[in-house]
């Protein structure tokens, strides 16, 4: 049977997560060809930086969350088992289940709107594109303009950068920066919105 592909994959495993089912998926654990087969409870999806979609879920195997790649996951089948694993949490890119009710020992569905999960689907592919922008201009050391997220709306502000910090869990990066003002400013990746380099020079360090 051929492989289907990875975005038909998504739209299934994240149909089966919605309705609240666990999943049975046959792994690739990338050492020669090893496959493990793991029965899973998808709790979110999002793009890592480099293009990877990855998929956070309660793994009851090693009955604790886990991060697995999609593009690992060779062949996968819904589950009609009673969840079992923590509460999916709400998310940007994913559904919620809500919180068991006393009677009941798995969530209740809510359900996830197509159009939603492609406007979380192209944030994350336009982050990751900010992203690679400022490495680019940090590595040339050339200014850039941001527009970013704040308390009383979005700013847009010119700055050198002086430091990338890599988040040690997710992807929310954080930048940070001396404006052509002289004010340093630190902004996580995720506020934002807009990202250019410029030809006019900014403040020095």
């Amino acid at each position: 049977m051929a492989r289907i592909s990875d975005s038909r994959r998504l739209s299934l495993l994240l149909r089966a997560a919605a309705a609240g089912r666990p999943v049975e998926i046959t792994y690739d654990c990338g050492k020669d060809g090893l496959t493990e087969t793991r029965v899973i409870e998808i709790h979110d999806a999002y793009a890592s930086i480099d293009g990877a979609w990855l998929l956070t879920a309660y793994c009851r195997l090693r009955e604790e969350k886990r991060t697995f790649r999609l593009d690992r996951i060779v062949a996968h089948r819904s589950r009609r088992l009673a969840w079992r694993g923590p509460v999916p949490r709400v998310t940007p890119m994913f559904s919620s289940f809500g919180t068991p009710t006393s009677t009941a020992h798995r969530p209740r569905p809510r359900t996830y709107t197509a159009g939603g999960l492609l406007i979380s689907i192209r944030e994350g592919i336009q982050r990751g594109a900010r992203l690679d922008l400022l490495r680019q201009a940090a590595d040339a050391d050339l200014p850039v303009e941001i527009t970013h997220a704040t308390p009383d709306g979005q700013e847009t502000r010119t700055m050198a950068l002086r430091e990338m910090r890599e988040p040690k869990r997710g992807n929310n990066w954080t930048v940070v920066g001396v404006c052509s003002d002289g004010e340093e400013l630190t902004v996580r990746l995720h506020d934002i919105t807009d990202a250019r380099t410029v030809d006019r020079p900014a403040a020095a360090a």
